[in-house]
């Protein structure tokens, strides 16, 4: 496998909109003509990644595309915010990333209202399934469930449970709110159909019966399984600085942002105007 490239770090050209608390990759679009929005995790935002996969279907299709991707987001992060709602809701399209069920609060545990990936507290539920976890030395969420899972797999597969189960009502709500046409888009290393309960799956947790509970509420639902050739050419397409070595390992490169953009390019052309489909000809 190549080696990772080590570069300075990239300019996001980080961004904000109306009165969200978050802070977006840029640059920031303008919302007075149509446009797309994306709404997603990691994989929209583009983590040590040049163009994330917004920014190349906006390439293709020749339409502003809204990068609303925030990094390891769990569906709350969207559903709580009336900015995004509002972006969502003034689009041509809106475009929803199925992001892994580990990032959420739920019965078990809680999680920081906007850095989803971040371990705050354990319930007393929590507490009394796993009395010999000490939940003091856990501070992200992959790392609650690994334990978890580690001291009794028997027992965890409550504690999964209750993740789809809070995964599943959180998606429903977060689609009831959105009033356009809407996308739902997976992407992983993996078939969606493959059953693999351990924790270094991703999206986490979250399985073919799951997206089919949801099929009612959205248009289309659009799958990219990440190709063996690009998963192995992957490190060599990311930039990164010398610490952040360790997660740049772990995400996806350019050449997968292409993949998953050129999947998502056949099935949102419909939604593009036809006078930004003529504007895009006449400057070809």
């Amino acid at each position: 496998m190549n080696e990772l490239s080590q570069v300075p770090s990239l300019d996001y050209a980080l961004c904000r909109y109306g009165a969200s608390k978050l802070v977006f990759r840029g640059p920031k679009k303008g919302t007075t003509r149509p446009y797309m929005a994306f709404i997603g995790g990691t994989e929209f935002y583009g983590k040590f990644v040049r163009r994330p996969i917004p920014a190349l279907v906006e390439e293709q299709l020749g339409i502003p595309c809204l990068n609303l991707g925030c990094t390891n987001a769990g569906v709350d992060v969207f559903s709580k915010d009336p900015t995004i709602i509002d972006l969502a809701n003034g689009a041509q399209v809106a475009v929803v990333q199925i992001t892994g069920a580990q990032n959420l609060t739920n019965r078990f545990y809680k999680v920081h209202p906007r850095r989803n990936d971040r371990f705050v507290a354990p319930s007393e539920l929590l507490r009394a399934v796993f009395p010999e976890v000490d939940f003091t030395t856990v501070h992200f969420t992959r790392h609650a469930l690994q334990e978890l899972a580690r001291v009794s797999p028997t027992r965890f597969r409550v504690v999964i449970d209750e993740l789809k189960s809070a995964w599943l009502s959180r998606m429903i709500e977060l689609l009831n709110k959105i009033s356009v046409p809407t996308v739902l888009f997976w992407m992983g290393v993996k078939p969606l159909d493959e059953e693999q309960p351990d924790t270094t799956r991703n999206p986490l947790f979250v399985d073919r019966t799951m997206i089919d509970r949801l099929s009612s509420k959205v248009d289309k639902i659009i799958e990219c399984v990440v190709s063996e050739d690009v998963k192995d050419e992957a490190s060599s397409s990311v930039h990164y600085t010398k610490h952040e070595e360790t997660a740049a390992r772990h995400m996806f490169g350019a050449f997968a942002h292409k993949e998953g953009a050129d999947v998502l390019v056949d099935g949102l052309r419909e939604y593009v105007p036809e006078r930004s489909v003529k504007t895009r000809l006449k400057g070809a």
